[in-house]
């Protein structure tokens, strides 16, 4: 094997792309990796340590949200519809609430393509961070200190499940989604219907399971396909950050009550998917395209080449994140101000015991 399939192995390089000098490339290679290390080592030991300084109630949703904004994300929008946010008055398509639920009950399941361990930090920030994810406990093993801040703050942000073997408890899931939706300030939950990663620019085969749930307990749901959470945090070739920008879509909101069978319902959901996958990747092969188009409901003559949907990436909106309120509403009071400093001391006397231990 030749230096350049060496490069092209291990993702160094780029198919089609001319090489530049040899030990350019391997310093390319290295910084990738250190900002991938320094990276890690912020999100999962520095930024949780930090996040109870910012938020009295140790939430969750402040971690991640300072995640986010450390990593630099920059999401973007295709299409006319807009986010259904929990809780959100039914007036018609395209409607929102600006307002985050204020009591448990409101509910809405968002159904979306997992990419990388990025998704646990953006996808949040997809759904206006009202929204806990479905995950199971080998996560844990990933990013346990990420995970309990997530787990343990009010805001219940992650929703552990354990498999027995190649299955799952699935009786044991569903009291626990009962239970999440009847006592969560988080009426949203972002679920994986692909249920592995995949970071091909098509869709693997999905699961049904939430999609039943969400019929027989009348929650709505959202279709929400985007592209480039992988550039942002992808563990698999050690990068992060080789992006900022993520493109999100959409999909119509989906009322169980609007469908007189799961049958139709499910048809429904799959039409949402797949309408989805083709507007933002298109179709890399033919195969993938035969694939999908039992369930396309879009325009005929709309391109579905990769080049195409491209470029309607390129064209999508900025999004702000509207329903999002500031960290700080108001001006902090001496009380808050004095907590503050308990915690950074404790802080402080944390890492010295920490260092101390290590050397």
């Amino acid at each position: 094997m030749g230096i350049k399939d060496l490069l092209l192995a291990t993702r160094v390089a780029e198919p089609g792309v001319p090489l530049a000098p040899f030990l350019v490339l391997v310093l390319r290679a290295i910084l990738s990796r250190v900002t991938f290390i320094v990276d890690t080592v912020m999100v999962q030991f520095v930024l949780p340590f930090f996040t109870p300084l910012f938020d009295s109630k140790l939430s969750g949703r402040t971690y991640l949200r300072t995640t986010g904004h450390y990593l630099n994300v920059s999401v973007f929008v295709m299409g006319e519809q807009k986010l259904l946010l929990p809780g959100a008055k039914r007036r018609g398509e395209g409607n929102r609430s600006l307002s985050p639920p204020t009591v448990p009950g409101e509910k809405v399941i968002y159904l979306t393509n997992h990419r990388s361990w990025g998704d646990f930090f953006i996808d949040l920030f997809l759904v206006e961070f009202q929204g806990a994810y479905l995950s199971r406990w080998a996560v844990f093993a990933v990013l346990p200190i990420a995970c309990a801040v997530s787990w343990l703050g009010r805001q219940g942000l992650v929703i552990f499940f354990a498999r027995k073997k190649s299955n799952v408890d699935k009786n044991a899931l569903l009291k626990l989604l009962d239970r999440h939706f009847e006592v969560s300030m988080n009426g949203g939950l972002i679920v994986y219907p692909e249920g592995t990663r995949n970071q091909r620019p098509y869709s693997n085969p999905v699961k049904f399971g939430l999609i039943k749930y969400a019929y027989t307990r009348r929650i709505p749901c959202q279709v929400m396909i985007s592209e480039g959470k992988e550039r942002v945090w992808n563990e698999k070739i050690f990068a992060t950050r080789l992006d900022k920008r993520v493109t999100v879509m959409y999909g119509k909101p989906m009322y169980p009550e609007d469908y007189a069978t799961l049958e139709e319902f499910v048809e429904k959901f799959k039409e949402s998917w797949y309408n989805a996958w083709a507007t933002v990747y298109g179709f890399p092969t033919s195969e993938a395209l035969e694939a999908a188009k039992p369930f396309l409901s879009l325009p005929s003559d709309m391109d579905l080449s990769p080049e195409s949907a491209a470029k309607r990436r390129r064209q999508a909106r900025r999004y702000k994140l509207q329903g999002v309120a500031p960290l700080h509403k108001h001006s902090p009071s001496a009380g808050s101000v004095v907590l503050d400093i308990w915690r950074g001391g404790v802080l402080l006397l944390v890492v010295i015991a920490t260092l101390r231990l290590v050397s």
